[in-house]
């Protein structure tokens, strides 16, 4: 389920907060893992950006390996391998990723 206002889902939300417990907990009830928010944020893009794009949050990389690990992706992710430039995770590896 989404938030009617923001668009944010529980997985959305605990990025946001910084609560990587939550995360691992939602992922194991089969959380959606790459549905977007109103402002196309996912989860990952989150974790990986920080809170809201605007900083850095202290369980961010965690939030963003657990993601990954469970097989979340990039928004704009096709398929295994494609770099997307607007990722920094992808930016920071050089050649992309996948779950």
């Amino acid at each position: 389920m989404q938030n009617n206002t923001n668009g944010d889902t529980a997985l959305i939300s605990a990025a946001l907060t910084n609560r990587p417990e939550i995360v691992q907990e939602l992922i194991r009830a089969c959380a959606a893992l790459d549905v977007q928010n109103n402002r196309g944020q996912t989860a990952l893009t989150i974790a990986v950006e920080g809170r809201d794009g605007r900083g850095k949050n202290e369980s961010g990389g965690a939030i963003a390996a657990i993601l990954v690990e469970a097989g979340a992706r990039c928004p704009g992710y096709k398929r295994s391998g494609v770099f997307n430039s607007k990722c920094k995770l992808c930016r920071e590896s050089k050649k992309g990723h996948s779950p």
